[in-house]
């Protein structure tokens, strides 16, 4: 419905225009076949343009001694890594591959400049780790030819534990490496399918490991570094979608899922038992554990927007509820909590945003007072703050089920009725529509 509805608007659109003359107009391309279309006018395109032009920042990881980070970003069209050196600062180029980097880059734990991150090669969905520093070439970790997942840092040794298929090319076993030697890489875990891994323990004696299951469920596993052996930590008999696990300094650990409820909470680990933290039916996305293990940073969904609250990790009480506009929080994956980076020192935690008025960029919340601070500022090829606020509006279904939408309403410059646009979200397992910037469709909303 949204598909006909924008081609008819547009063939409106040109039509008007084509009454202007003299025109120039957009050649039909070769492999296209135009039939009853009126030809459209340049002038029509040079107006949507600047409606696709928009950039977005990623974070990746906090530098481990200083108050500046590593984000994704692009000016060439290739995500690279940058580093911001200060809030608002231009973000300074520390990788230009043509490729672009596919995966996250992270600092060390153990100071200095040194990071690893992970590109694809030659475009063939064979991702390697690479660590760089700062005037040298890049140095291979992985063997160049498998597939290898994201890197999780261990707190102690800085060692590197990833999944990697490069045993058969097909299932996903554990790896740990040092990343000043990759000759030290050896192979954790054998494993049959896909897994991943998710946060060094404390101590480093063990490594919580991620198994993918059928139906989009997920198993948590405490893996042995030492000797390989695995214990599962998650029910066997009722399964469920597990997710941003990882350990707090004493040994706890955290992790969100929707076990024994439709919606996800977050539980903690102790003494061979789950407990959740969060109540029932408070949909919960992200949460990841402060570095001292006293603050619980979780992100809700609730009206279709993130809410992002600093609680109390012993009590669940909340301690902070920073004031975010209507709009999403982002994760880079599932694995461990990124999405939600405390900075080492446990004073402020720093998150991906995006709302109607922007595709995504970088902010951080000081722990303490819960004031907001924005990194970057990527660009967007229209004056975003004239566009008008999301609203959420519920109905209830035929069978009873409340259904949320996010509604636009026309600038006020617009009066009387307007035609209305409807973009159905597909379902059930996809996401939700969120609050977001419409890219080229905001030039309805203009």
């Amino acid at each position: 419905m949204a598909t006909v509805l924008r081609v008819w608007l547009l063939v409106a659109a040109a039509v008007s225009l084509s009454a202007q003359e003299p025109q120039q107009f957009i050649p039909v391309p070769t492999a296209v076949t135009a039939e009853g279309l009126p030809p459209i006018p340049a002038a029509l395109a040079q107006k949507l343009a600047p409606y696709a032009q928009f950039r977005r920042a990623q974070m990746l990881a906090w530098h481990p001694e200083r108050r500046q980070m590593l984000v994704s970003t692009s000016t060439t069209g290739a995500a690279q890594v940058h580093l911001v050196g200060a809030p608002g600062a231009t973000p300074k180029a520390l990788t230009a591959f043509k490729e672009g980097v596919t995966g996250a880059a992270f600092y060390s734990p153990l100071g200095g400049e040194s990071f690893v991150y992970r590109k694809d090669v030659g475009g063939r969905e064979t991702h390697q780790l690479w660590r760089m520093e700062p005037g040298a070439e890049p140095i291979l970790l992985t063997d160049g030819r498998s597939l290898n997942g994201l890197p999780v840092f261990a707190p102690k040794t800085g060692r590197i534990a990833f999944e990697s298929n490069r045993r058969n090319g097909k299932d996903r076993d554990l790896y740990v490496l040092d990343p000043k030697d990759p000759s030290s890489s050896r192979m954790l875990m054998e494993a049959t399918g896909s897994w991943y891994a998710a946060s060094w323990s404390p101590d480093e004696r063990t490594i919580i490991a991620v198994e993918m299951l059928p139906g989009n469920d997920t198993a948590l596993w405490s893996v042995d570094v030492a000797t390989g052996q695995r214990t599962r930590l998650t029910d066997e008999k009722n399964t469920s979608i597990w997710w941003s696990a990882h350990y707090a300094p004493d040994g706890t650990i955290y992790a969100v899922s929707d076990y024994q409820s439709d919606l996800a909470r977050v539980w903690r680990y102790r003494a061979g038992k789950w407990a959740p933290l969060t109540k029932d039916g408070d949909a919960v996305e992200l949460a990841a554990i402060s570095p001292d293990g006293n603050t619980l940073a979780v992100v809700f969904d609730r009206d279709a927007s993130s809410v992002l609250e600093l609680l109390d990790a012993a009590s669940g009480k909340r301690r902070l509820r920073p004031a975010l506009p209507a709009g999403q929080i982002f994760s880079f994956s599932n694995l461990s909590s990124l999405g939600l980076e405390w900075h080492p020192s446990g004073s402020e935690v720093a998150f991906t945003f995006g709302s109607v008025r922007m595709f995504q960029d970088v902010f951080s919340v000081d722990a303490a007072s819960g004031d907001i601070t924005r990194w970057t500022q990527s660009p967007v090829g229209i004056d975003a703050a004239q566009l008008p606020e999301p609203e959420i509006v519920r109905w209830k279904s035929f069978d009873g089920r409340l259904i949320s939408g996010v509604l636009y309403r026309p600038p006020a410059k617009f009066p009387g009725p307007r035609p209305v646009m409807i973009n159905i979200h597909g379902g059930p397992n996809d996401e939700r529509e969120r609050p977001r910037i419409q890219g080229r469709s905001a030039y309805y909303l203009n």
